[in-house]
Formats: structure tokens, C-alpha cells, sequence
């Protein structure tokens, strides 16, 4: 056995200072880490569920259906574990009905547990296979089930000659709405498809949104049992306590005498407590950042809900045509549209995934916190309308109203549940979120929206991007404030070459006239003072006959007024006004920001890459079509889904002639994506959030490049540097060669510290450090990730090496290897 020790260097540069500090404290786990795996689940084993008729057997599957409450049972051979989309549950007025009906002798039988907190409509909420959400009168989101008691009506239906493909007609009567829910059943699990032109009805129109099993997977609940009552004395009288339902169905007692405690008037008083149900060990995986995990919990405190909306939010369908830029770190939005659902250690699991619908898709996880239910659950939301005020006049009146039809976008639904069994010996597709990664990432290359790529050889890469222009105001117009000109970006990158970091590629921001907030996106205005395009011809040259490749980063999508005319090329809102953002910042020349609409976006990228033939970059660094997508109702509407097909189109063309890189990119542009840059290495850090997990990473390992968030802006401790590694990402920093702080007047200010000379010691130790580890990994799969302890991680890979991350503050041995604290190790 060989193994490869990390050493960490100490420097002290001006802002940035290393101390290595020797405190021997157990290591807590926040929700930063990956805790420790949940315990097993313990689970009878059901083949054949009561009251379920049986539809389809596959090699892996049985799935059964139960009409009575739209519910299909999914047992898996594999493990013998059974799953219900639904909770199973009678409704508690229905059992409280029979129950009072009933005779003495038949109360024990029709006088069955009862769900706590869980009305009738929440009950069939926790049943339904589909939900709908519309707009009733007032503009206030109402909801029915598919499994309601009243006001609609499922019937399942077999495609003729398909025996893997169902039909769920639903017709709900309040509101007039007909779905349709297409089911089909493979070796893998389960999908469900609606199809726009199948929602019908006289009220198809006030539909707000869909949920689909949300339910399925839910871990917690309580009971209340029925308590039959009992005869009591009170001064000389007999009286009877009546029957009803409460907590466990028994009475207080006096813990040391054993009698049953009575009330003031002599009545017994009755357990007030309901009983929990067995709460699953688990969690489930929400795409925030990095990846969250949400264990099962039963929360004391009331927790918020988690709402991921896929791509983001469309700034052209909120409430107010403007939005103002937060004072704070916004959250990360779900660049990809899968989430899952783990029972157990490696035990039982899901994944879900959409493959139509997703640009209007949310992903949901209410947390059990004792409101309305008493359950955990998540599920798919996708959005048909929305609410906006629309504004009528330039003093700001108006009124709120929903969509229009012909402002409505119009798509289908897809999504497919895979399930996933034990330790993944027979298929590699472990019950967990590393499971759940590679079973999305099987898909997307299966589509060719993913593919492999060992291009990379030696050591790692490194991305360093440079701010070279931005324009500040002066009295009359605007003036450039040039802090690195081309021959500066030379002179560092060779500096570092000659410093063994020989695998480099850099990005330009603001390379033009105009910097990065005024600069042209179609066409390259070159500007002496920062470089004119001979010496940019002669330095790309140069680089990359020593293997550096330099690119021009450009924002195809921001824009604003001084840059250009809005009219005919800023989006609109639904309300007709322009969308915009305001920044609020006293120093910032821009004080608010619009949004070109698809068509113009793609004209300018198609014409900034042939201004790039005489440069003849390798690469071009894309901003803002990545991972900024909105609907435009500029004359006729352009939805989301068209505005991808057309940034898929000039994405396509783009990258038949350079390698594209972009930042955070949204995953229908993946396939377009040879480097990810800056890869989130962290969640939102919602409180519902309990654990960080690298799922983007695992998804996209091996089949792009992929970087770390800039290590000069507070990510270059010892545990980001293990972060790194333990992610698989490489680093990358933002630099200038004259002070960051000439920037301040300027849009660029929040790039407070970036220059060269204070940072080059850092990003030499650094890249040596995480290459030390991930050199040895590279074109390697990465098959296993599993915590051994609290902040202590094992990372596994297809040419049988292994690399240990020790977060912690003491030494950790490993299979006879000992990992020193705040250490890795690679072992052979």
C-alpha cells in the first residue's frame, strides 16, 4: 500500500494569514458536512399489499393500484421494500362516522387509528397520485385532490395492447378542470407524463399549478386511537365517560398507585397525546447548490418549507415588473431538475427526475413541524399561471390579476422515478444520494446531454480570470478604470508558468471599450489603454503555444441603457414594462439592469464568435444565457422553453468552433459546457438543511471540467482546500495587477481584493495542495463517496484509489494508514 501525505505551508500574505492551531476538540458536523449515514430502516415485507389490484410485474417490479384512493404500490423484488405514492389513509370523519354508528361488539373492529392534524383535504392530499392548485375569485391558490371525497372523479384506464402504459383520467367538477395522468412502468420505476393539449374544461384557465405524488416517500405521521370510555363515581353517582377519540386510546394513570386520574368534576381524564407512527430514517435530496440532504425529523419549532425553482426565478412573471437587488447572498436556485428520497443506509431509495416541463418546475419539501401535517415529504410542482400587478399608468397604480391565455406558457409533463435497492453490487447504483447521482448521470449520457471526456493529462488544471476594465461616471460620460491591460495578463501567466503551474486557462472580463458594464456584446471595441487587437492577437498566440488558453468573457444578456437602446432589444415583463433590477448602490455608475430578449442574445453571441477569428481563441467564456432565463411578452410571448431551444441553437454553433466555459450553467446547456465554472461547493444553508453532499459533482465528474468558487474571496482556508478535493473541483482565483480598490467606483466593487502580487504565493499553495491529491484521480470515475466518521470522508475511484479527507482536528487511521488532522491521504 502506498500512500500520498498532504503538507500545508504557512504564509502570511497581507490579507490572508494561516495558523495552524492545535486544539483536540471532537469534531461537531453542521450542515456544511455530510453526517453520518441514517440508521437502517426496519420494514415488514408486503409482496402483495390488501385491497391493491395488481397491473404490471417486471424482473425488478410489481405495481399494484388502488382505486379507492388513486394510490399505486411499487414492491421491489430487489429488497422486498414496498412504496405507496400515497399515505393509504381513510378519511379520520369517515372513521369517526362508522365508529359512532357502530354497535359495542363492532367498535373495536370499525373503530380504527385515525391520522393526527390530517383534515379531509389534507388526507387526500396525502393520497392523491395528482393535485391541482387554481386561482378561485379573489386570486388566493385553493387546491384539490385527485383521491378527494367530493367534487371529482379518477378512473384508470389501460392503453389498448400496452400492458406498461396506464391512463388516469381525473374531472374535477369545482373547478371544471380534466387531466389526464399517462403512467408507464419499467425495469427502472415509474413515469408519469401530462400533456398540455389534454388539460381541458370551462375553467382550464384558472389552473395555477400541478403536484405529482407528493406524498410518495413521506416519513413521520401520528395517531389517535379510540378511546371507548368508561363508567365512573363521582359523589355516590355513576356516570359514563363518553367515547371518542384521543391520544393512544387509554387514560392517565398515577405512575405509582396505577389509578386513573380524574379531573376536578371526577371525569377520568384521557391521553391527549397522539401516538407517533414509525418514523422512517432517512432523508430527502433537494439540487440546492452543491446538493442538500433533509433528514426525517420531528421539529419542535415550526421550520420553513423548501422551494427550489428549477433555472430560477423568471423575473418577467414577478409580481412587480422591477425587482431590487438584495442587500444579501441571494440563494442558489436548482440548476437541474431531480430530486430523491432515501429510506434507510443503502437500504431503499428514489430518484425523480424531469425530462419535459422542467423550465417550470419546483421542487418542494415541507418538513414535519406539527401545522398541518405531521409528515415529511417532497414532491414536484409545475406552474401553469401566476399572479402580477399590473400597472397602468407611470404614478403606479393598478391591480393584481393572473395570466392571460395567450401569456400562458405551453408544455407538457414528464418525469421519471427511478427506484434504487441496497449497497449497489448488482447494478453500482447504491440506495443513496450517491446512487441517486449516478443514476441522473446514466440518464443525461444516455441522451448525449453528457458525455465523458479524459482529456485532461498530468496535473490538474487551474482557472485564473482577470478583471482588466469597468467604466466609472465622471461629470460628463463615463471613463475606463483599467486595472490590468493585456500585456499584464502575459507577464502573470508566464509568471506562474515558470512557477510549475503549467496547466492554466484564463478568462478576460472587460476586455473593450466600455469594461464590463458598457462594453459591446456583438463586437469587440479594442482601447489602447487596456490593448489594442495586435497585441491581443500576439498574446493569445503566445499563450497558447505554452498551453495557456486565454478567452474573452462577454454577458449576452444583462444590459442597460447607457449601453444600448432598449427599445426592441430589453424583454418585457408580463405587465408590458420592461423587466429590470435595480442595484442600490451609491457608488455604481449602473443603477439598473435590463435583460436582452433570446433572439437579440443569440444574434450577438453568433457575432462575438466570429469577431474571435482573427484571435483564434480555443476558448469563449459565456455569461448570463447560462443560468439567466426568462419569459419575454414583448409582442408575442416567448416562453422559457422557447427561449432555451433558442439559446441551445447558438450554443451549439458556438461550441463547433471553441470549447465553452460558463459559470454555474443550467443543465439544458450542459451538453454545450466543456469547463463548469464556479461550481458551488455549498448549499443555501436553509435551516430545514441538514447536510451538504457534492450531487452536482458526482453527476458531472469526468465529463467536464470543473472549478471552485473564487479562492480570493473567503475560500482558501485548510477546509476549503479538503473541500476542494473531497468535491472534486479545481481552483480558480480573479485577479488584477493593480489594487482592487480602484475598482469602487465602479460596478465591479464587490471584487474587493484581486491583486497579483498579494495572492501569488497563495495560489501556488493551493494548486500544489489540491493537485497533490486529484492528479492521481484524474480521468478516473468516481464511484463511492462514504463518511467513515464525522468529518472524516473516503472518496473511491475506477483505477482502484482511494483518497481520505480528514476535516477534523485529530489524526485519523484508515485501513492501517494514518490521515493527519486537517490532512488527505491517496491511497493505492
Amino acid at each position: 500500500m502506498r500512500t500520498i501525505k498532504s503538507s500545508f505551508i504557512l504564509i502570511v500574505l497581507a490579507l490572508t494569514l494561516f495558523v495552524t492551531v492545535s486544539v483536540y476538540a471532537k469534531y461537531i458536523p453542521s450542515s456544511k458536512d455530510t453526517k453520518l449515514p441514517p440508521k437502517e430502516v426496519v420494514f415488514e415485507v408486503i409482496e402483495n399489499p390488501a385491497d391493491f389490484q395488481l397491473l404490471k410485474e417486471t424482473e425488478n417490479f410489481k405495481f399494484f393500484f388502488k382505486d379507492e384512493r388513486d394510490i399505486i404500490a411499487i414492491y421491489d423484488k430487489r429488497n422486498q421494500y414496498l412504496w405507496k405514492t400515497g399515505i393509504d389513509s381513510p378519511f379520520g370523519i369517515d372513521v369517526q362516522a362508522a365508529c359512532d354508528d357502530a354497535l359495542p361488539e363492532e367498535k373495536e373492529e370499525v373503530c380504527v387509528p385515525i391520522e393526527d392534524r390530517l383534515n379531509a383535504l389534507h388526507t387526500a392530499l396525502g393520497n392523491s397520485l395528482i393535485t391541482i392548485e387554481y386561482y378561485d375569485t379573489t386570486n388566493q391558490i385553493k387546491f384539490i385532490p385527485s383521491a378527494a371525497a367530493s367534487n371529482v372523479r379518477s378512473t384508470l384506464k389501460q392503453v389498448l395492447g400496452d400492458d406498461s402504459h396506464y391512463k388516469l383520467e381525473v374531472r374535477f367538477t369545482k373547478p371544471k378542470i380534466n387531466i389526464d395522468v399517462h403512467i408507464y412502468f419499467s425495469d427502472k420505476g415509474i413515469s408519469y407524463e401530462i400533456r398540455h393539449d389534454e388539460i381541458t374544461g370551462d375553467e382550464a384557465s384558472i389552473l395555477a399549478g400541478i403536484l405529482i405524488t407528493p406524498f410518495l416517500g413521506a416519513s413521520g405521521g401520528k395517531l389517535v386511537y379510540y378511546n371507548p370510555g368508561m363508567e365512573y363515581e363521582f359523589d355516590g353517582e355513576i356516570y359514563f365517560d363518553k367515547g371518542e377519540y384521543s391520544g393512544d386510546g387509554t387514560y392517565l394513570k398515577d405512575p405509582v398507585t396505577g389509578e386513573v386520574l380524574k379531573d376536578s368534576a371526577g371525569r377520568p381524564i384521557k391521553n391527549e397525546v397522539p401516538v407517533p407512527k414509525n418514523e422512517i430514517p432517512g432523508y430527502v435530496l433537494v439540487p440546492d447548490g452543491s446538493g442538500a440532504l433533509i433528514r426525517f425529523n420531528d421539529h419542535d419549532t415550526e421550520i420553513s418549507t423548501y422551494k427550489g425553482k428549477v433555472y430560477g426565478k423568471d423575473y418577467s412573471l414577478n409580481t412587480t415588473f422591477y425587482r431590487n437587488q438584495p442587500f444579501y447572498i441571494e440563494y442558489k436556485d436548482p440548476t437541474m431538475p431531480v430530486f430523491g428520497v432515501a429510506h434507510g443506509n443503502k437500504q431503499a431509495a428514489f430518484v425523480a427526475y424531469a425530462t419535459e416541463g422542467d423550465e417550470n418546475m419546483e421542487i418542494i419539501m415541507t418538513p414535519d413541524e406539527g401545522r398541518n401535517t405531521n409528515y415529511n415529504f417532497a414532491y414536484p410542482r409545475f406552474n401553469y399561471n401566476t399572479v402580477y400587478f399590473q400597472v397602468y399608468n407611470k404614478a403606479g397604480a393598478g391591480y393584481h390579476k393572473t395570466l392571460d391565455n395567450d401569456q400562458k406558457e405551453k408544455f407538457d409533463i414528464n418525469i421519471n422515478y427511478e427506484f434504487l435497492a441496497g449497497d449497489g453490487t448488482n447494478d453500482g447504483l447504491s440506495a443513496d444520494y450517491v446512487g441517486m447521482a449516478k443514476a441522473y448521470r446514466n440518464y443525461l449520457i444516455e441522451k448525449n446531454i453528457i458525455t465523458v471526456n479524459n482529456e485532461i493529462n498530468g496535473d490538474i488544471p487551474i482557472r485564473l480570470d482577470f478583471i482588466m476594465a469597468d467604466a466609472k461616471r465622471e461629470l460628463i460620460g463615463f471613463d475606463d478604470v483599467v486595472v490590468t491591460n493585456i500585456k499584464d495578463v502575459e507577464k502573470i501567466l508566464k509568471d506562474l508558468k515558470e512557477a510549475n503551474i503549467s496547466n492554466i486557462n484564463s478568462g478576460l472580463f472587460g476586455y473593450q471599450k466600455g469594461g464590463i458594464t458598457l462594453g459591446e456584446p456583438d463586437e469587440i471595441n479594442y482601447k489602447s489603454s487596456i490593448g489594442t487587437k495586435k497585441e491581443f492577437q500576439s498574446v493569445i498566440n503566445e499563450l497558447k503555444n505554452l498551453g495557456i488558453d486565454v478567452s474573452l468573457v462577454q454577458n449576452f444578456v444583462e444590459i442597460n441603457e447607457e449601453q444600448m437602446s432598449l427599445r426592441g432589444t430589453a424583454l418585457r415583463h408580463a405587465t408590458n414594462w420592461y423587466t429590470r433590477t435595480n442595484v442600490y448602490d451609491a457608488e455604481s455608475p449602473i443603477n439598473v439592469i435590463y435583460y436582452a430578449r433570446a433572439k437579440k442574445t443569440s444574434e450577438w453571441l453568433n457575432n462575438h464568435v466570429s469577431e474571435l477569428k482573427d484571435l483564434k481563441p480555443n476558448s469563449i467564456t459565456v455569461d448570463g444565457i447560462q443560468n439567466i432565463l426568462f419569459s419575454d411578452f414583448t409582442d408575442k410571448l416567448t416562453s422559457k422553453g422557447k427561449t432555451i431551444e433558442i439559446y441551445q441553437k447558438a450554443m451549439e454553433k458556438a461550441n463547433a468552433k471553441y470549447k465553452i466555459n460558463a459559470s454555474n450553467p443550467n443543465q439544458y446547456l450542459w451538453k454545450y459546457i466543456d469547463r463548469y465554472l464556479n461550481s458551488p461547493v455549498y448549499s443555501s444553508q436553509f435551516i430545514v438543511s441538514t447536510d451538504t453532499v457534492p450531487f452536482l459533482q458526482l453527476v458531472l465528474n469526468g465529463t467536464m471540467e470543473m472549478y471552485a468558487p473564487y479562492s480570493n474571496f473567503s475560500f482558501y482556508s485548510e477546509s476549503d482546500m479538503l473541500r476542494m478535493i473531497d468535491y472534486n473541483v479545481y481552483p480558480s482565483f480573479m485577479l488584477t495587477e493593480k489594487p482592487a480598490y480602484l475598482l469602487m467606483s465602479t460596478n465591479s466593487a464587490n471584487y474587493y481584493s484581486t491583486e497579483y502580487e498579494l495572492y501569488k504565493p497563495l495560489i501556488q499553495v493551493i494548486y500544489n495542495e489540491v493537485n497533490g491529491a486529484l492528479r492521481h484521480v484524474i480521468n478516473s470515475e468516481w464511484i463511492n463517496r462514504t463518511v467513515l466518521a464525522d468529518g472524516v470522508i473516503v472518496n473511491s475511484y475506477s483505477n482502484e484509489k482511494e483518497i481520505v479527507i480528514n476535516y477534523t482536528e485529530e489524526d485519523y487511521v484508515y485501513n492501517g494508514v494514518t490521515v493527519k488532522a486537517k490532512s488527505y491521504s491517496v491511497i493505492d
